[in-house]
């Protein structure tokens, strides 16, 4: 304790000479003073560290949120932050006057004592398969004592063991579930994975907690944006997200992007060199790229269409149109028409009931005739009744020469 006192005092005296008599004493004095100022230092913070004390409300889970240990590269082991195990550096375990080294851990796995389940109630599944047909569960977080029991759907398939094999050849549906009964637990402890209420592909799954294990997961979208992610398992809370991973963030973009130029692909653009093989394609924005990998990682195009984008040509495209061009692709408002501007072509009847029907004609120019067949030949006047009028209307033509 003497010599911990000497070391503060000590620090405090020559921390004065350095400030106040340096100058006159030239470099050497300065070195001496600015060696025998660390030794103070060194002896003051060892006394102050030994003096430190634990704080009464400070548990091994603590939340160390907020607390600064200093810049200093120290490694001083995995605790809480904001609720995650975090691997934390510092320049020491205590921070103004209190002591946090209780809060630490020396490796994650033991950090995740912390989760909300209580260790001794703790179970999780983590799944894994190579082929989507055969697969691998394994429990972890089991309590010392126990012995669980496998199920597949409701038939028991296993009793003991934390690893357990199954293929699923010729079942589309199925579920798998792993527990072991706790009198302190309140009863049976489970765990289940299940293919029966699987997710649509490109659901959001932020916010969704797949558990603190480092197993790579895939590459699903998180607020948007297409993320790897791990955990213990595509299985938390009830639902199965298996569907909603893919293989890559390009699979993700292109299968999810609702635009037609994604930011996420041109970022990958800066660590992707893509080839000069021509081989062009038209992307989704009418841009004609060299291949694929420029259209997608120069572009950021998520679709395209292979050959090169067709030209832009603006004329009139109204085939009725003096003046239709028929190499137009965009119609640039020019068309004049007939008979104002131009004369019709191919005029003639258009009429097949005409005696002078023209098979080729496009426009009816008015001229076609038709054979008059009266049903009451008497009726020269064609009002409907055979009368007078009718006789009137023949003796009006008599003695006229037919030609």
């Amino acid at each position: 304790m003497i010599l911990r006192f000497f070391g503060i005092l000590l620090y405090l005296l020559h921390m004065n000479q350095i400030f106040h008599h340096a100058p006159r004493h030239g470099t050497h004095r300065v070195a001496e003073n600015a060696a025998l100022t660390l030794l103070g230092a060194w002896l003051a913070v060892g006394s102050f560290d030994a003096l430190a004390q634990p704080s009464d409300d400070l548990g091994a889970c603590s939340d160390l949120a907020g607390v600064d240990f200093g810049e200093c590269d120290m490694a001083l082991g995995v605790a809480v932050v904001d609720g995650v195990c975090t691997f934390l550096s510092g320049c020491g375990y205590v921070v103004d006057g209190v002591d946090y080294s209780g809060a630490f851990f020396d490796d994650e796995p033991t950090c995740t004592m912390c989760n909300e389940v209580p260790p001794e109630c703790g179970l999780q599944l983590v799944v894994t398969t190579e082929d989507g047909m055969w697969f691998t569960f394994t429990a972890i977080d089991v309590p010392d004592g126990v012995t669980l029991e496998w199920h597949i759907d409701d038939f028991l398939a296993q009793t003991g063991g934390e690893v357990f094999e199954a293929g699923f050849d010729f079942n589309p549906n199925w579920s798998v579930c792993v527990s072991y009964w706790s009198d302190p637990c309140g009863g049976e402890v489970v765990q289940c994975y299940s293919n029966l209420e699987g997710v649509a592909p490109c659901t959001d799954v932020a916010g969704v907690d797949f558990g603190l294990c480092a197993m790579p997961l895939g590459v699903a979208r998180v607020n948007g944006l297409c993320q790897p992610l791990s955990g213990c398992g595509t299985y938390a809370g009830g639902v199965n997200y298996q569907g909603a991973f893919f293989e890559s963030i390009e699979e993700c973009v292109f299968s999810c992007a609702e635009e037609c130029v994604n930011d996420q692909l041109l970022e990958l653009g800066w660590v992707v060199d893509c080839i000069t093989l021509w081989d062009p394609v038209c992307g989704c924005d009418g841009t004609t790229y060299g291949n694929s990998c420029l259209a997608t990682y120069i572009g950021g195009v998520t679709s395209w269409a292979s050959g090169e984008c067709p030209t832009t040509v603006y004329g009139c495209t109204y085939e009725w149109a003096c003046n239709f061009d028929p190499t137009a692709t965009v119609d640039n408002g020019t068309c004049t028409f007939p008979p104002m501007n131009c004369a019709f072509s191919n005029m003639g009847c258009t009429y097949p009931d005409g005696l002078n029907y023209d098979p080729n004609a496009e426009v009816d120019d008015g001229s076609c005739t038709f054979e008059l067949v009266n049903p009451c030949p008497g009726d020269l006047n064609w009002d409907g009744f055979i009368s007078v009028a009718d006789i009137l209307a023949l003796l009006s033509l008599f003695g006229n020469p037919c030609s």
